[in-house]
């Protein structure tokens, strides 16, 4: 018998060295009645560039991914790849739109829990790591683009 997998997930924002309520960059969703077996999906977006704007932008790209996540077909890794997909031609079109220097590049790490098994996507320079028998791993060791620069999404997927 398995066990499953069980998560904790806290949010602590600081702002000029104050607390602050909510965190636009984090969330944790929850799949619709009928796509129960989806599971659970992680996000944390970071997003560079100027303060103002800053918080919808991650509020959105959170949005994108967990929309694309759970309305797209297939398994675990196609979904993930389709809710980074949207986030990133989501972030590329308000580049297009930003004044020169203007621009953002971001980073996104995502994560559905299903049983004992974590499934994890990466893109940008963002990472992610897993505790495994008491080690914490490091799952990518590089970076990756960033999101919004390109069309073209560069995923990376870890399975545990």
């Amino acid at each position: 018998m398995s066990a499953e997998l069980e998560t904790a997930v806290a949010r602590l924002r600081m702002v000029d060295g104050a607390r602050r309520e909510g965190a636009e960059n984090v969330a944790v969703l929850e799949p619709p009645p009928r796509a129960r077996e989806r599971g659970r999906l992680h996000v944390l977006v970071e997003v560079t560039g100027e303060a103002p704007g800053r918080e919808e932008i991650c509020r959105e790209l959170v949005r994108a991914i967990g929309e694309g996540y759970f309305r797209a077909p297939g398994g675990v890794t196609a979904r993930l790849r389709a809710g980074l997909r949207a986030a990133n031609l989501r972030l590329f079109r308000e580049n297009l739109r930003a004044r020169p220097g203007g621009q953002r590049d971001g980073s996104a790490v995502c994560a559905v829990l299903r049983g004992d098994e974590v499934y994890i996507a990466q893109m940008g320079p963002a990472f992610a790591c897993v505790v495994h028998r008491g080690e914490l791993i490091r799952l990518a060791e590089s970076e990756a683009p960033p999101l919004g620069r390109t069309r073209e999404v560069a995923v990376r997927f870890f399975h545990h």
